[in-house]
């Protein structure tokens, strides 16, 4: 997991070593730009990410936020 800037615009580098693959996301969600952490969880056999803001949990492979606010 890496959090960083190109320029000014904020993104996630994901890397998923159960699935091979990695996913790149921009990190602005609802006008905050929001910092991803691990969970060292699964979720259909996909890795688990948080942001640091709310400790919301987000689904890698989709990108979508599955436990929080």
């Amino acid at each position: 997991m890496v959090n960083d800037y190109v320029g000014d615009i904020p993104f996630s580098v994901t890397f998923c070593p159960l699935c091979n693959f990695a996913i790149v996301f921009d990190r602005h969600v609802q006008g905050q730009v929001l910092n991803f952490g691990v969970t060292g969880q699964l979720r259909n056999s996909d890795m688990v990410m948080y942001d640091r803001q709310t400790f919301t949990s987000w689904e890698q492979a989709v990108g979508q936020d599955i436990v929080g606010n």
